[in-house]
């Protein structure tokens, strides 16, 4: 699909150009020869719009080859593959990214032979070098880092990680903190993360779309529901924006 609308741009650009006097540049001429006489300010105009469309032409299909590139390496597992191609298609771009990638399989962690080989832990000091300003967590990665043991699934490198990085604010998109053990993986999960963000160098923290439910309703869960905002905002400049949804399964 990508290489037909990259086509048909092309296709149209090469039209614009037959449209001009003059050839716009070696590569159009050589596919495009014929010439029509025009008014000067027609002339200008085709050409103009003709460099213009090229050059979109050239950079949207840059963008889509670099994007597919992501996609397959995110598929093999290439998690970190994919968030340096990803990053690197949003600076290209010219944009400072309000966010750049959200780590949230960690079937890969999982399923590895050695839990040294992801470095999914060492997030912040990735953020750090490449000079990103926001992380996009989700709860998938927080339940991982909150339920194994630190000798084997470097809590104290995560939150190491954060303090020393650059990390300005952080959205933490806790969808859904249930888990099998349901009267203690939500309150280990905010636990863990108000802890990173308190020993964190972020001024600002923003949980969105969280529910909190299950069969222990009244337990950790609740008490959860109203300590969060205190727990997460004690040491910030920037007051957290609390959306809170609590319902039982």
């Amino acid at each position: 699909m990508q290489i037909i609308v990259g086509l048909l741009v092309l296709i149209l650009a090469c039209v614009l150009a037959l449209v001009s006097r003059r050839p716009t540049g070696a590569a159009w001429s050589t596919f495009c020869s014929l010439r029509f006489a025009q008014s000067r300010w027609k002339k200008r105009v085709a050409v103009g719009v003709s460099k213009s469309v090229a050059a979109v032409s050239i950079i949207a299909s840059g963008y889509a080859y670099i994007y597919s590139l992501a996609n397959e390496a995110y598929q093999r597992g290439e998690t970190n593959a994919s968030l340096r191609l990803t990053s690197f298609v949003t600076l290209v771009g010219g944009q400072r990214p309000a966010f750049v990638a959200a780590v949230n399989d960690f079937a890969t962690v999982q399923n590895a032979p050695s839990y040294e080989a992801p470095s999914f832990w060492r997030v912040g000091s990735w953020y750090q070098s490449h000079r990103l300003n926001r992380l996009l967590l989700s709860n998938w990665a927080i339940s991982f880092f909150a339920q194994c043991e630190p000798a084997t699934c470097g809590h104290d490198k995560f939150r190491v990680d954060l303090r020393e990085s650059r990390l300005t604010a952080a959205d933490l998109m806790l969808v859904n903190l249930d888990d099998a053990d349901l009267g203690y993986a939500s309150a280990a999960e905010v636990q863990f993360v108000a802890a990173s963000l308190r020993n964190s160098r972020l001024r600002s923290a923003r949980l969105s779309n969280a529910s909190i439910g299950g069969a222990d309703f009244t337990g950790a869960k609740m008490r959860t529901c109203a300590e969060l905002g205190p727990m997460f905002s004690r040491k910030m400049r920037t007051q957290l924006n609390l959306s809170m949804r609590t319902f039982a399964a």
